[in-house]
């Protein structure tokens, strides 16, 4: 007896719900098309969401500009219509469309291959990608996040539409469509727009924020094709095979399950094999200099003083002389050079840390000239000041805003989920004041680095 003879005891009627929206004329809008728009739609201002979250980048620093994003909405969709409807035609009723080859351009008649489409997509992404040189892998993980949202939608409209609708069940929900033969069957586009839409969507945003998955170029992508794939797989064991196929191999293989099986395996791939975008270096402390070093800007200075007319009395100043081994070097050359200078030349030390001081009063223990701590460049003696700053200005506090959007931010530094340091975008506004003249003119991306601590030190040494 076949299984298509069960009976349920109860079954939900069809809610007939009209596929045509609106129609004026000859013109109608069906739900279909809409659920087509509305995800693609959603696609890109959610991946712009993602773009400008900086948050979910190294740096801070978003991967492409918004604007990019905008441009390529227009090659989404031709890749989504043609590379769907190409998918269909090949991959699902390619006699009937040999025999009758103006039928493919029909698209009003339905028609439309999820696995096609997302052929079109790539083809179009890869395209635009080179195009703008923008990473193809991490284009494509910030559009795959949303699409889920648009494959929702169009299930809805497969279901409003009464297509695509699962085999004969008995089971409590089954539904009896209108154009489904003398038996209740399983609501399968539900089942879809339940898992390829609502689930998917979830576990994708879970891995872009969350687990900041986004800095792994492709294992979100690698997400979206394997979650569909597996989905897929699952669904087309309650979905009724299209009639013109029907079951392809033992009486239950179907073709969205072959086309699906590749997508399992490239999606398993592409997040095994996906690697982090190079992190920016942890914060360190320069090694120790060579006593060579020392050495050599030792006498580079001697020379600069008797260019200078060999001024005596003259001070010789280390700003940041940091454990004091410059400072060592140096002495011990110049008592080698010329005792003499040694004698008529004052040393100093500025030097704002107690602690720093003291390990540099050992370090200069027992050099025949001894230097005196300052703290500031004001308490220096008035007679002619030869300045040593080895990487000085390299440890100056700085401050550095990023233009990104319509609006300038302040890049921080801080501790990301593993505790490593990283950059990050500050989410207040700036003052206009702080930034060049020029700002409003920059472009997307640029830099705008302030040392307030940095030209006071200058002042200060002028």
């Amino acid at each position: 007896m076949s299984e298509y003879f069960l009976l349920p005891l109860a079954s939900l009627p069809f809610p007939n719900i009209n596929p045509v929206i609106v129609q004026i004329g000859p013109l109608a809008v069906h739900w279909y098309g809409v659920g087509y728009i509305v995800g693609i739609l959603f696609a890109w201002w959610y991946a712009k969401r993602l773009v400008t979250n900086s948050r979910l980048w190294p740096d801070g620093a978003m991967p492409m500009k918004p604007e990019d994003l905008d441009d390529f909405i227009v090659w989404a969709a031709i890749g989504v219509v043609l590379g769907g409807r190409t998918g269909y035609v090949l991959f699902y009723d390619l006699p009937r469309y040999i025999a009758h080859p103006l039928d493919i351009f029909a698209v009003w008649q339905g028609g439309m291959s999820f696995h096609g489409g997302l052929l079109g997509v790539i083809l179009a992404m890869t395209l635009f990608s080179l195009k703008r040189g923008i990473h193809t892998w991490t284009l494509f993980d910030v559009v795959s996040a949303g699409v889920p949202v648009g494959l929702g939608l169009v299930r809805v409209a497969n279901f409003i539409n009464s297509e695509l609708w699962g085999r004969p069940s008995n089971v409590p929900w089954a539904i009896e469509f209108p154009n489904g033969g003398p038996f209740t069957r399983h609501p399968s586009q539900l089942y879809e727009a339940l898992l390829e839409g609502l689930v998917l969507f979830l576990v994708l945003r879970f891995f872009t924020h969350s687990r900041l998955k986004l800095k792994t170029p492709r294992f979100v992508g690698g997400a979206f094709i394997g979650g569909y794939g597996l989905s897929r797989i699952f669904v087309e064991f309650f979905r009724e095979p299209d009639q013109q196929l029907g079951y392809l191999f033992g009486g239950w293989l179907t073709m969205g399950m072959i086309l699906s099986t590749p997508m399992v395996l490239a999606g398993v791939w592409a997040m095994i094999t996906a690697k982090p975008m190079a992190q920016p270096q942890a914060a360190f402390t320069a090694p120790e200099i060579s006593q060579m070093f020392g050495e050599l800007v030792a006498v580079w200075l001697y020379r600069a003083w008797q260019d200078a007319g060999r001024p005596q009395p003259a001070t010789f100043a280390e700003i940041g002389p940091g454990r004091g081994t410059l400072m060592k070097d140096m002495l011990r050359t110049w008592s080698r050079i010329d005792p003499e200078f040694i004698a008529g030349i004052s040393f100093a030390m500025i030097e704002t840390s107690p602690r720093l001081a003291d390990i540099q009063r050992q370090t200069l223990a027992g050099q025949s000239a001894k230097p005196n701590w300052h703290q500031t460049i004001d308490t220096l003696p008035r007679q002619p000041l030869f300045i040593i700053g080895n990487e000085l200005f390299d440890a100056v506090p700085i401050r550095q805003f990023v233009h990104a959007g319509e609006t300038w931010r302040e890049r921080m530094i801080g501790l990301d989920d593993n505790d490593d340091l990283r950059f990050f975008a500050g989410a207040g506004s700036v003052d206009p004041t702080l930034l060049p003249d020029d700002a409003s003119d920059a472009p997307e991306g640029a830099i705008a680095e302030l040392a307030p601590a940095r030209s006071a030190l200058i002042a200060a040494i002028a």
